[in-house]
């Protein structure tokens, strides 16, 4: 096979293994074509084989029929479907229709009846055409010496002649058609033993296209995959100098070309890692000592600021004492103040207040009065209401002892009393109830006088009462106008003085904000210098970890062999 030339024209793996791939089914299919051709032949030519068999048995049927009909000419056996027709006319027809068929192709009948048509092929053998003429001339013979015997009268010399001749003819018949038979036997088997010479030549052939892909692809495929894969281990082991020979142009050859250009750039960027992690080293301790000169600094200068700090803090602190001491003067002053102001106003208030109830007390007197005059009023009216109450009494007890009376004369009168007898129960019960609520009033009456006479002298005594509020209110509204002049005269004082205490307390604030001021941004300074030191402490802590990762990479960097 000519893989060079497959090789140049497809120079994709995939299409390569396709073509391969496709080379091998290739031949399984020409395996198996030949192999279902063959088996299709084998069945026609069993077919063929079975009624050039049956030809033999025709030619004997057919001898004997024929004979029988001439023996027995009155009775001779027909067929059974077919009355008029001679069984030997219906094997005649059957033989020559077959024996057409088997030499120029067409239908024929599996049965003797012929009733299961059947189509077989014709023979191309110039041989076998010429003993199946050979045997349709000795069947024309034949079926000529049966028409004589047939014609002749039995026993006849000319008919023995005819028997013999059949005989002889059917003999000769029989032998030719046996050969053919043996002819289509050996052509059967010439076919069989050409498909076994088939199957062992594509076989070798298969074989040999297998041990060519096998080999092909070993030498094409996996020599330069383990190459590559070689080349992969070294370079995980740190080999950066190996390559991967590139022998084909397809995937496998482009993976070795990535896999050298790969190996290529590593090794340039190794090499340059080297040089950056020597730079890095010398970057880091020139880093470290800049931060040892900065940490030495930002001690001194917390030192000093805290120092600083310090003093203007406890300056600050004296500061905001005297001013918190002034602040708390002032309010107390303003406090005074204020409390002499509410002094004034409530003593002007309360003079207020004590004339509003010497007026007050005036008009309680004069409605205690009143109410007493009323209170008595209404004592007069409840006597009276006791009384009318008493007339009342009187009324109901009459009408009861009327109503006690109608009764009796009700039932006096019997069955015409009886009306009446009703309204004077009616009445009666009036009465009653006449009574009882005349009772209750009455009661209630009682309950009313004596609180109206309780309500009287209570009033008096509020009356005495507001007289003692009102001589009290008027002399306390004469203290309190004295005092109320003294007072007003000791806020003026007061507020002269809180004046001046506020303009120190202002003064004193003043000094007091600065020096916080001050203290803050002596502080602010303090916590930036603190700052600056932790900052670089991180800084050249930070270096003495760039110094050691720099000396890993330079160590993981010496690893490669460049």
């Amino acid at each position: 096979m000519n893989w060079s030339g497959l090789t140049r024209c497809n120079r994709s793996l995939s299409t390569l293994l396709a073509c391969l791939t496709g080379i091998q089914l290739l031949v399984m299919l020409f395996v198996i074509g030949a192999t279902l051709s063959v088996v299709n032949q084998q069945k026609a030519d069993g077919l063929v084989i079975n009624l050039s068999g049956r030809q033999r048995m025709l030619t004997q049927k057919f001898s004997k029929e024929v004979l029988f009909e001439t023996l027995h000419k009155k009775a001779a056996t027909t067929d059974k479907r077919t009355v008029d027709e001679p069984a030997s006319a219906k094997t005649r027809k059957l033989f020559e229709t077959t024996l057409t068929a088997l030499m120029e192709g067409g239908t024929t009948y599996l049965d003797l009846g012929m009733t299961e048509p059947v189509e077989i092929p014709g023979t191309a053998d110039p041989k076998l055409r010429a003993k199946l003429s050979e045997v349709k001339e000795l069947w024309s013979r034949l079926t000529q010496a049966a028409e004589g015997l047939q014609s002749e009268p039995v026993d006849s010399p000319a008919s023995m002649a005819s028997l013999e001749k059949l005989s002889k003819l059917n003999l000769q018949c029989l032998k030719s058609m046996n050969q053919a038979v043996k002819m289509y036997q050996d052509k059967s088997d010439a076919t069989v033993a050409t498909l076994r010479w088939i199957q062992y030549v594509l076989g070798a052939v298969a074989v040999a296209v297998f041990c060519s892909i096998t080999y092909y692809v070993r030498r094409k495929v996996v020599q330069p995959l383990m190459a590559a894969l070689r080349v992969a281990n070294a370079v995980a082991a740190g080999d950066l100098t190996q390559t991967c020979p590139v022998t084909t142009k397809h995937e496998v050859g482009q993976l070795a070309e990535a896999l050298n250009t790969m190996c290529g750039n590593l090794k340039q960027m190794v090499g340059k890692m080297q040089e950056n992690s020597r730079c890095l080293e010398v970057s880091a301790t020139e880093l470290a000592e800049t931060a040892n000169h900065l940490n030495t600094g930002a001690d001194e200068t917390t030192q000093q600021s805290a120092t600083v700090a310090a003093a203007a803090e406890q300056m600050s602190v004296n500061m905001t004492s005297m001013a918190s001491s002034i602040e708390q003067m002032s309010g107390n002053v303003k406090t005074v103040s204020s409390s002499v102001g509410e002094m004034t106003a409530a003593i002007t208030e309360v003079a207020k207040s004590a004339e509003e109830a010497a007026s007050v007390a005036d008009r309680a007197a004069g409605l205690a009065k009143t109410s007493n005059t009323k209170v008595s009023h209404l004592g007069s009216a409840a006597d009276e209401i006791g009384k009318v109450i008493e007339v009342i009494q009187d009324i109901a007890e009459q009408t009861n002892l009327l109503a006690l009376n109608a009764t009796i004369e009700a039932a006096r009168a019997g069955e015409a009393g009886k009306g009446f007898a009703v309204v004077a129960t009616e009445v009666k019960e009036l009465a009653r109830q006449t009574a009882h609520a005349t009772e209750d009033i009455r009661q209630r009456v009682e309950s009313i006088q004596r609180s109206t006479s309780e309500a009287v002298a209570s009033i008096s005594e509020i009356a005495e009462e507001v007289s003692k509020v009102n001589d009290a209110s008027r002399t306390i509204a004469s203290a309190m106008e004295e005092q109320s002049v003294t007072t007003k005269q000791i806020a003026q004082n007061v507020a002269q003085a809180a004046d001046g205490i506020e303009s120190i307390s202002l003064g004193i604030a003043e000094t007091a904000t600065a020096t916080r001021e001050v203290t803050e941004n002596i502080s602010r300074v303090d916590q930036n210098a603190k700052r600056t030191c932790e900052d670089a402490k991180r800084t050249h802590a930070a270096s003495e970890s760039l110094t050691s990762l720099a000396e890993e990479l330079h160590g993981l960097v010496g690893q490669f062999k460049l």
